[in-house]
Parts: structure tokens; C-alpha cells; sequence
């Protein structure tokens, strides 16, 4: 029996087979209670599911099969358009909500989340990735308030936000510090993150850039072009070509424009630039020079609010003034006047840059709050609400239209435009950037069809100053960061579940019930073209509304991208609508949307990010190591690698020599987080395997044969490429690989092949064909604070010697082998199994632990005697395994950004001793305070296969 699937209509096929043996009769018992039961619910899976078993021929077995068929409807509404949305699997941050947590009012204020999450920084920055992930940046890791925006996080909210694997610290290996600077993504998927402190901080030159490339390195962070001014509180915002603008800013810590104009004005950039990708370069808009939009007066060049208009033109207030700025050639612009008067106590107008302020719809900008010049200024905050229309800004004319008044004064609070286009504002000051009896913890929501406020529920702590909110493509909104400086330091976060997510029944509120997309004709339009979506039957006459909206890059209570905006659509059938998108680039700059259609009850669908005339982006895990191998538990010879076919244009996976260079290629590993997800790996240790010679391509089960796929952006595919690495069967520290969606299958080599084989009892050759090793990786240690010198070993004694310029044989006496830990699992810790997943410099693989063989001297392993660190032969005592054994810690001074992703070997026998230098010679020595300690005890790990 086997089953195909054409991804390109994403549908499953019959498809016969010839010869199967008696794995696959055993198959056919449980296929339909395991696969269909699990997966035939996905949306992915289109039309009516048949699955079909011929008896053609039966090899190695003397069992004859009779043919069956069995048709099974999807639960789920089937997919008729060939972008299709995985609505089946559970939100972890809406199935975690039980009524007990909902109030009776939270269909009319919303909630908050029953607590404060942990968080792995203080987010003052947030920005939503294209793949539904939020990335945040601002301080450093482990409570540390330092401001440092060197360490970026990763989070996924589909494997919910109390779930540390949930998370993924990536620290800036160029070293950019990206405290308080701005961010975007352009059309090619590439992050832009400019300005902040940059290097050198603290006050650094402010002129760096970090790039993310979104689609080929998946958010390894790189060096990009530094700009041609300090950029220090600049905003950046994608102009309707794609190009990243940036405006004002200043060089660090220059915050005192509104008090010392003249003294501060050589520290203010006055003249904005763009950046252009062919040349690689920042290119400065000399004739866009102003003061009146970026001077240091009123401290006008602190994060200006700007959006790019229908003209293609650049609006923007900053603090008091209103201005209009052309980007093409030198750039140009002009003051349009006033927008109110300066922050004053008498009158306290929303301005100046402690607002909030957004635009909720074409054309029109809702600005609140406010009434200071900075977090230091000791002023009482505005209620006031301004909407900035500047549908005839090609006129010069711009709208100031009052509308109601917030229930609450706020500064530094922040303001999310929602998928039913009312607007949400949370947090903020009565006073500056004060807690206590000035906190104000209520959110409000403003309805553009009304200009009223409606009082939401309270939050859980305060978030002012260095705060930050986004909105997920679930439609709740996370709230994160607050503090350093300030009243609070908030290693913490909270989600914001607007009223719309909840129906009056009674007397209580309960969950409502979502409109659904289904599927899509596509998910990258171009301008003025059509998108086919398919909704649930029925539905189509009962859409309110249909939307597009930016995704955010938000920080300092402005988000720079984010804009919302009203797409025509009609019903076409049932179960079918027609949307429109934007006719040009100047209502909606091309880049990142999330797609959202709200029902007549004014309750949302969970968004599609669409990639308007864009690159796709989607996400692919990060790999564990660089990249490894296995070869076969009884033929050490014969490594796992991939293999063109000769009847088929997929490559198959075998057992073989590597004797040629591209055998050595197809046999290099990268083995990946769980492509289908806590939800469906559970908390195993389970892993995905991709070609280290052709990215993007992993190992796949199909008709029981192991193939090598492109990555497909669908549940189906990442739970056949998905497996849970299992102590060996056959022992002996060999591992053996167990398919996630088919239990007890394992990947077997017969006949040279791998395939998925059922285990049946005690069966010897079974555990040796499945079993394999992993061909251990060399691993190199390089001291933090003499960055020329690394462990070695000299007379089989450690030591740390310089290597700058060392020869061949010393660089050979610096390198080590990477084993399991040899003391054994119960005594190293679970994360023993896995200790030679050892890991390139600056990635993850902390808390492993492993023992280390000399590459110069076989058969020698690391072990600490008397308290010194030498090299000696494995004599097999329990001793000298628990001597030998070492576990990977978080650098003891890695507290300290410059020495950010560095590492300590803890020993695995004398917890709490750690592997140090001292005059040259290496020891373990107990952890003490000081901090020559920390830095003698660190390392950076450098490996290679």
C-alpha cells in the first residue's frame, strides 16, 4: 500500500504499489485509526480521502491481502484553492483559557492573561515576523538590565508562551547593539534593524545595521551597511518602492534637545537617508534637511511619527510640527505647519514623543496621549485624541478632526489598530514615567464609527516607558517589556484578549466562534489583482469586513510600519469570496500583511499573512550543529546520505561509502528542531532532518521509503518529516529514529535502502538495522579574555596556549573529539543522549553534557585529577568516567554583553566546580564571585566535523 501527495494541489492521491512486505500488512491495521483519525481533519487534506491496499504482489511474506477501500470525509470544511490554512491545530494561547478565567464581562473589556508570563529580556522592542513569530529585542538575558540589544528572541506563539521551547535566543554575532533603534522588513524578506547604541556601547556610534535574512538564513543575524548619521531614537518605515527610510534620531543618550537646543543640535541628525539594496549603501536625502521635522528642538528627532501617503509622499509630526517629505533623488521637504502647540502643563495637547499614535485606516492617523519631551520630563499626560486626516495631502491640506477624549491621561502608552478596525490602546503614566497612584492599567478601546472610548480590563503590571505591544495573527495582543530605565523592570509579558474574542451567553461571556479561512488562490498578489478565499459555506454572506494590516515593528510607544486598511471583496459562492487587493504600492508599501475577514458579529478570523508584492517567507528551524553524520550500528563504514534516484526525479536515502566528495556532501546532517511541533512531538526528543548540502530539503517518509523533499509549508509534511530519537536498539550508545505520526515505525536500512520498518519483539537484526551512530563532531575552546590563546594540552597536562600562528600539530593538540557523556545518562542528565550535538559558536546546547577526546592523541579524554586538568587513557573505572564527564553551562560571564554566548564546563562529578585557566594552566576550582573567575572560566566553542 502507499500513499502520495502531490503538494502542488496539496491533495491526497491514491497510488499503487507493487511489492510491499510484512511491515506494511501489519500497516494497514492501525492506518486509519492513527493517520486518518490525525491527520484527515487537516484542512490540507482536500476532497474525499481514499485509501486503497492491492494485492498485486506480497514479497517476503506468505500472507495474501484483499483489497479495501475506505472513504472518510474530513471533518473540516475541504480545501478547494491550493494555499491552505492549518486551521485545525489547537491555539496552546486560546485552548489554555478555561471559562473560570473569563469574566462575565469580558465580551464587553476583554481580558488579560490570568498572569505576567516570563520573558527573556525586557521587550522595548517587538517586531512580527512574517512566519507569525514575534522577535524582541532590548537588554540583555538572565534578569540583567544592561542595555544591550545583542541578544535577539525568537518566540512562536503556536507553541504557546509558557513553554520554554517556545523561545530561541539568538545572540548578534557582528556585535550590533540595537538598543532603542528602529526596524522593518523589506520586500525581499529581509529585516532591517538600524541605529540604537550600534557598537561600542554603551555610547556607541549609533551608525550600524543588522540584517535578518528571513528567507535564506532564517534570522541569522548579519552585518549590513552603517548609515551616514547617529541614528540613536530614529524611525525607520518602508517607503512604497520597499526601501527603508530613516528619519531623525541623534548620537546615544542625547535626550536633552528640548532643554539645550543649541548645545545638543551637533548631536541631531537633521537629514534623513534611504537605503538601497543594489548598492548595498545608505544613501542620504540632503535636500530633506529639517529642523522643523528633526531638529533638537522639543526634541523633534525622537522617534517622528511618519506613513507613507497616497501620493508616495512621506507625512510625519514631530512633537508640535507637521511636515511632507518626497523621497526620490535628494528628497525634498516642507513644514505644513502646526499640529498643536508644544507639551505645556496648561493646555496638555498630545504631542510630543511620548504619544501613541497609529493609522487605523486609509488615509486617517489616530494620535493620543502624551504632553512630554522625554521619560525624564516632569509633565502631567493629555487624554486627548486627535484623527489626522490626509486624504488631500496632494492639495497640502491635512484634517485635525477632535474626536472623544481617552477615560484615562497617558504617556508612553501604546496603540494597536485591531482586525474589526477599532483601535486599542493599553499602559502609559499619568505623570512622566511613574508608576504607583499614575499607573494606568485599564485599556481603552476607541471605535472609529463612534468616537467613543469603552474602558477595558486592567493589566497586571505597569508598562510605560520602553514598553511595547503587538498584535498576534490570533488577534490577541502581547504586551511585553517596561522599565530600564524606569519604576519597573518587566522580564515579563502579557496578552491582551480583546472583546471581540468573546459572545454574551447569559449572564457570562464564552469563546466565540471564529469566521474561518480555509484556503487561498494565493498568498503572494501583486497590486490591483484578486485573491480566492475560501471561507466556510455559508459564511460568505456574512462578512463584514475584510482587511489588511501591516505587520509591526514597534518600540517607544510608536509602531513605524503598521497601517490598516479596508479591502473590497464580494461573496461569489458559497463558501467562496472575492477580495481585492490595494490598487498601488502608496495605500499599502509592499511587504508583510495579515489577511483578516470579521463576521457581522463583528468577530475576526485568525489572519494569513500575505506577501504583497513580496518574496514568501517561511519559517525553517534553525539547526542544532553545523552539520553531522551517522552511520550504520553494523557497517560503521556507511554513513545516512541522500542519492539521486534513477526511475524517479526525488533523491532517495541510503546507507554508504563516503569515498567521493559528493558522497561526503550527501552525507552531511542537520538535525533540526521537531518540524511539526511540541503539539504533535511532545516534550521527546524529537528532531527533523535536513540535507547539510541542500537547504531547505529534509528527509521524509512516503510509501514507506525515505526521501529527501523540499520543505512544504503544511501539517502533513512536517509530521512525515518528523522523528524521535530513542536510545539505539541494539544499545551500546547507538540511537534509533521512531516516526511521529506512525508509532513504533523506525527507519531501518534493507538492502541498502531506509525505509520505515514496524518493531516486532526481540528481533536481533531489526535493532541493528535500525540503529546508528553519530559520528562525533571536533570541538575547539577558545578563551573570553585572551582571545589568541586556547585549551590545549602540553605533556598531556592542560594548558591554554596561544595559537596565533600555531602549527598544524599544536592547532591538532587544541582540538577535541565530542562524546556522550561517558559517566552515563542517569548520572549526566537526560541531556546526555545528545551531548555531541555539540554546537557552532554563540548557538544553543547549553546544560549538555559530553566528554571531550584528544584528536592529537586518540583514546586520551579530559579529566581533572587532584583538581588539575590533564589528558589520560580511558581506563573504563567509574572514576574516571565521572572525570572525564563535563556539562555545558551558559558562560559564567556571559552576564557581561561583550562575552554574550560564551560557555563553562561544569564537571559532571564536582557540581559546582568549573574548568578554569590559571598562569597558563588549567584547573577546576569552585565557582567564587569575583569576576577574574567568571572570565578564567569561559569559553567560546568553536566546532567542525
Amino acid at each position: 500500500m502507499s500513499i502520495g501527495y502531490d503538494f502542488n494541489k496539496r491533495v491526497l492521491l491514491q497510488r499503487s504499489v507493487h511489492k510491499i512486505n510484512s511491515d506494511e500488512t501489519l500497516f494497514v491495521t492501525f492506518l486509519s485509526s492513527l493517520l486518518l483519525l490525525k491527520f484527515v481533519n487537516s484542512s490540507s487534506l482536500r476532497g474525499e480521502l481514499k485509501i486503497k491496499e492491492q494485492s498485486d504482489s506480497i514479497s517476503g511474506s506468505k500472507n495474501e491481502t484483499t483489497g479495501i477501500t475506505r472513504n472518510l470525509q474530513s471533518k473540516a470544511t475541504d480545501s478547494i484553492f491550493d494555499v491552505v490554512v492549518d486551521n485545525d491545530r489547537p491555539d496552546p494561547l486560546l485552548s489554555a483559557l478555561t471559562q473560570n478565567e473569563i469574566p462575565a464581562n469580558a465580551a464587553t473589556t476583554g481580558i488579560w492573561s490570568s498572569r505576567l508570563y516570563d520573558w527573556p529580556i525586557v521587550g522595548i522592542h517587538l517586531m512580527m515576523l512574517p512566519d507569525g513569530r514575534v522577535l524582541s529585542y532590548g537588554t540583555a538575558t538572565g534578569g540583567n538590565p544592561l542595555h544591550d540589544g545583542r541578544t535577539l528572541v525568537f518566540w512562536d506563539p503556536k507553541e504557546g508562551i509558557d513553554n520554554p521551547a517556545a523561545f530561541t535566543d539568538t545572540p548578534n554575532a557582528p556585535g550590533v547593539d540595537s538598543f532603542c533603534s528602529s526596524a522593518t522588513i523589506m520586500p525581499n524578506g529581509k529585516a532591517v534593524i538600524s541605529g540604537g547604541e550600534g557598537i561600542g556601547s554603551p555610547g556607541g556610534t549609533s551608525l550600524e545595521t543588522t540584517i535578518l535574512d528571513l528567507v535564506e538564513d532564517k534570522g541569522v543575524p548579519t552585518r549590513g551597511a552603517d548609515l551616514n548619521h547617529p541614528r540613536w531614537y530614529g524611525t525607520m518605515t518602508r517607503l512604497a518602492d520597499g526601501r527603508p527610510l530613516m528619519t531623525g534620531g541623534a548620537e546615544p543618550y542625547m535626550t536633552l534637545g528640548w532643554l539645550d537646543t543649541i548645545g545638543q543640535a551637533s548631536a541631531v541628525s537633521s537629514t534623513p537617508e534611504v537605503f538601497d539594496e543594489k548598492s548595498g549603501r545608505w544613501h542620504r536625502l540632503t535636500g530633506a534637511y529639517s529642523l522643523d521635522a528633526f531638529g533638537a528642538e522639543s526634541n523633534r528627532y525622537w522617534y517622528p511619527r511618519q506613513w507613507v501617503t497616497r501620493t508616495g509622499s512621506v507625512f510625519g509630526i514631530s512633537t508640535d510640527k507637521m511636515w511632507e517629505m518626497t523621497t526620490t533623488g535628494n528628497g525634498s521637504i516642507k513644514t505644513l505647519g502646526n499640529f498643536k502647540t508644544r507639551p505645556n502643563e496648561r493646555t496638555k495637547p498630545n504631542t510630543g514623543p511620548t504619544n501613541t499614535a497609529v493609522m487605523y485606516d486609509t488615509d486617517k492617523i489616530l494620535q493620543v496621549g502624551g504632553n512630554g519631551y522625554a521619560n525624564g520630563a516632569p509633565s502631567h499626560s493629555s487624554a486627548e485624541a486627535t484623527i489626522v486626516d490626509i486624504h488631500n495631502i496632494a492639495e497640502g491640506r491635512v484634517r485635525i478632526i477632535e474626536t472623544n477624549p481617552m477615560n484615562f491621561p497617558r504617556q508612553w502608552a501604546n496603540s494597536n489598530v485591531l482586525p474589526d478596525g477599532k483601535v486599542l490602546v493599553t499602559g502609559g503614566t499619568k505623570f512622566a514615567d511613574s508608576a504607583g497612584e499614575n499607573d494606568v492599567r485599564s485599556a481603552e478601546i476607541w471605535d472609529p464609527t463612534t468616537g467613543q472610548w469603552t474602558i477595558g480590563a486592567p493589566a497586571g503590571t505597569y508598562r510605560g516607558y520602553h514598553s511595547s505591544t503587538a498584535l498576534l495573527h490570533n488577534g490577541i495582543v502581547l504586551a511585553a517589556g517596561g522599565g530600564s530605565p524606569g519604576p519597573v523592570l518587566n522580564f515579563n509579558a502579557q496578552l491582551y484578549y480583546p472583546p471581540y474574542l468573546f459572545k454574551q451567553d447569559g449572564g457570562r461571556s464564552v469563546l466565540a466562534a471564529r469566521p474561518k479561512i480555509i484556503s487561498l488562490s494565493t498568498d503572494t498578489p501583486g497590486y490591483a489583482t484578486k485573491i480566492d478565499v475560501q471561507v466556510e459555506a455559508g459564511m460568505e454572506n456574512s462578512i463584514k469586513e475584510v482587511s489588511f494590516i501591516a505587520l509591526s515593528a514597534v518600540t517607544h510607544s510608536f509602531d513605524s510600519n503598521q497601517r490598516r486598511m479596508k479591502l473590497a471583496f464580494r461573496a461569489v459562492s458559497s463558501g467562496k469570496i472575492l477580495v481585492y487587493t490595494p490598487g498601488s504600492a502608496n495605500l499599502a508599501p509592499p511587504g508583510y500583511y495579515q489577511l483578516s475577514i470579521v463576521d457581522n458579529e463583528g468577530v475576526p478570523s485568525v489572519a494569513v499573512t500575505i506577501s504583497l508584492d513580496a518574496f514568501t517567507v517561511v519559517h525553517r528551524p534553525r539547526s542544532l550543529v553545523d552539520t553531522e553524520r551517522l552511520h550504520a550500528f553494523d557497517y560503521p563504514k556507511l554513513f545516512i546520505q541522500h542519492k539521486p534516484s534513477p526511475q524517479t526525479n526525488q533523491e532517495r536515502v541510503i546507507i554508504g561509502r563516503v569515498n567521493s566528495a559528493v558522497a561526503q556532501k550527501a552525507a552531511n546532517l542537520k538535525l533540526v528542531p521537531c518540524l511539526a511541533g511540541s503539539y504533535s512531538c511532545g516534550t521527546d526528543q524529537c528532531i527533523s532532518i535536513e540535507s547539510g548540502n541542500q537547504p531547505g530539503y529534509y528527509f521524509r517518509h512516503s510509501a514507506f521509503f525515505l526521501h529527501l523533499h523540499e520543505y512544504q509549508d503544511n501539517p502533513l509534511f512536517k509530521v512525515d518529516a518528523s522523528f524521535c530519537m530513542r536510545e539505539g536498539n541494539a544499545g551500546e550508545g547507538s540511537i534509533s529514529f521512531e516516526s511521529v505520526n506512525y508509532p513504533r515505525f523506525f527507519i531501518r536500512h534493507v538492502g541498502f535502502r531506509l525505509r520505515m520498518s514496524i518493531k516486532q519483539g526481540n528481533d536481533a537484526l531489526f535493532a541493528k538495522h535500525t540503529s546508528f551512530f553519530r559520528d562525533n563532531v571536533v570541538a575547539r575552546f577558545q578563551s573570553v579574555n585572551l582571545d589568541t590563546f586556547w585549551f590545549s594540552h602540553k605533556q598531556f597536562e592542560g594548558v591554554i596556549r596561544d595559537h596565533k600562528g600555531a602549527s598544524a600539530a599544536d592547532q591538532k593538540k587544541a582540538s577535541f573529539r565530542v562524546h556522550r557523556c561517558l559517566l552515563g545518562q542517569n548520572a549526566c542528565g537526560t541531556a546526555s543522549s545528545t551531548a555531541n550535538t555539540m554546537v557552532k559558536e554563540n548557538e544553543e546546547g547549553e546544560n549538555q553534557c559530553i566528554s571531550l577526546e584528544s584528536v592529537s592523541n586518540p583514546g586520551y579524554y579530559v579529566r581533572h585529577s587532584a583538581f588539575r586538568i590533564h589528558l589520560e587513557q580511558n581506563n573504563g573505572s567509574d572514576e574516571f568516567r565521572g572525570d572525564a564527564s563535563f556539562c555545558i553551562r551558559t558562560g559564567l560571564s556571559s552576564i557581561y554583553p561583550r562575552f554574550a554566548g560564551s560557555i563553562s564546563l561544569e564537571s559532571a562529578s564536582y557540581p559546582g566546580y568549573y574548568v578554569r585557566h590559571q598562569g597558563f594552566v588549567v584547573y577546576l576550582q569552585k565557582e567564587t564571585p569575583d569576576i577574574l573567575f567568571k572570565l578564567d572560566a569561559s569559553f567560546r566553542r568553536f566546532t567542525k566535523r
